[in-house]
């Protein structure tokens, strides 16, 4: 009954979202902007466009189901279909821009700078769309909106500078612009989970919803970003051959060839900056990777972690911090997997949970005295948790179900820091 008070929400949202989003831009594009662009033009923002809906209506069908039909439309995982679709737009935004500053011989010097300024960042977005580069960066937010912010302020110098003809191009991608980090900043303000509880029947399923408001969001600022860099390229003189047509129409084929040449022969630790490992459980689990990340009163871990399948088994980890002297835990969490697996094209194509513990040192901890940090993996059936044995590996063992990723060194007490050395 959840699942299907949760389909109709997630239904009624979308109606929403297109009454009030899709139907007057979408209009508003094809009334007044997108007539003034060549055939081939529109006929791409026309594909990308019902591209969309279908990503978004089988995302919609396969948000009660599990597996792999689950991940493959599943509107916030990596590597699946919605994921491709949306670096596919980033790169054919980054790739017309180049096209148009490389053929703008007519255009000021600054004007063809801005197209290639442009193109890049779009470019370096896509990329990062595809392999999460952000997540493994400080303070990526303030990063990105810095760069959003210069990337607003050199279309307005560009605006103010160039041709009044071509303030609508300019507009239409600052808005797209503006939607896009709308859809992101949704996405950070619902995620948290006491504000989804405090929704009532709409934070039941953990805010899943609020999937099918961000990523359209994004979806559409992408898309009317490439409706204005296709007006820039529009308007030169002389027109694009239909040799640079094809080559726009191959570049999301390129682009996607690209990327997995780029990361199928990258491990997964190479891919996502993690400390490599290679420990096979006898539920046929297997740790690729992790990072810890030591803080002021807690560390927080971050696994990289292949299931034996597609569906989700009762699998969940435990992390400890065992004193080396008596060999008691001092502090620990436990953790379900995440229902939500990641897929990396990584050697062996392997799907993938990656999510955070935090793990939180007490005050009581024993000062100036070094701590294992120790991995636990078990399987929950019929109300017993079943630690896994380990089978193979390359990192230390406590004993025969008990991985050390570490040493952990309190200073002075939990309140005064820590310091963290990793087995080789």
């Amino acid at each position: 009954m959840d699942a299907i008070q949760s389909a109709a929400t997630i239904e009624n949202l979308i109606r929403v979202f297109a009454i009030f989003f899709y139907a007057p831009i979408g209009l508003f594009a094809y009334k007044k902007l997108i007539p003034r662009l060549p055939a081939a033009a529109r006929r791409l923002l026309s594909f990308l466009l019902l591209a969309q809906a279908l990503a978004v209506i089988m995302a919609l069908e396969s948000e009660t189901r599990s597996g792999f039909e689950h991940w493959l439309w599943h509107l916030n995982a990596e590597w699946n279909a919605p994921a491709t679709l949306s670096t596919i737009q980033m790169a054919l935004v980054g790739g017309v821009a180049l096209v148009a500053a490389w053929l703008a011989g007519g255009r000021s010097i600054w004007q063809r700078l801005y197209l290639l300024a442009i193109g890049l960042v779009f470019l370096f977005l896509a990329y990062d769309e595809y392999s999460n580069f952000h997540e493994y960066l400080r303070d990526w937010e303030r990063l990105y909106t810095a760069l959003g912010l210069a990337v607003v302020a050199v279309t307005l110098a560009a605006a103010f500078a160039g041709p009044r003809s071509a303030w609508k191009w300019h507009i239409c991608l600052l808005a797209g612009l503006a939607m896009s980090a709308a859809g992101a900043l949704l996405i950070e303000q619902l995620k948290h989970e006491d504000l989804c509880m405090s929704l009532g029947a709409l934070g039941r399923d953990g805010c899943s919803w609020r999937y099918f408001l961000e990523e359209p969001l994004e979806f559409l600022g992408i898309w009317l970003a490439l409706l204005a860099v296709l007006g820039h390229l529009s308007v030169l003189s002389p027109p694009p051959t239909r040799a640079v047509w094809a080559l726009i129409y191959l570049w999301p084929a390129l682009w996607v060839a690209l990327l997995i040449q780029s990361t199928a022969i990258i491990t997964i630790p190479g891919q996502t900056g993690a400390q490599p490992a290679a420990v096979d459980f006898a539920s046929g689990a297997r740790l690729h990777g992790f990072r810890i990340e030591p803080a002021k009163g807690d560390i927080k871990l971050h696994l990289f972690l292949s299931p034996a399948g597609w569906d989700f088994d009762g699998l969940g980890y435990s992390i400890h911090l065992v004193d080396q002297v008596d060999g008691r835990s001092v502090a620990g969490a436990d953790k379900h997997a995440d229902r939500q697996l990641d897929f990396f094209l990584a050697p062996g194509y392997q799907p993938v949970y990656r999510q955070w513990l935090r793990l939180v040192i007490p005050p009581k901890a024993p000062a100036k005295r070094a701590l294992w940090i120790v991995l636990t993996l078990w399987t929950q059936r019929e109300g017993e948790y079943l630690s896994q044995t380990v089978l193979t590996g390359d990192q230390r063992l406590l004993n025969d179900t008990q991985v050390i990723l570490g040493e952990l060194l309190l200073r002075g007490g939990a309140e005064e820091g820590t310091c963290l050395w990793r087995f080789e």
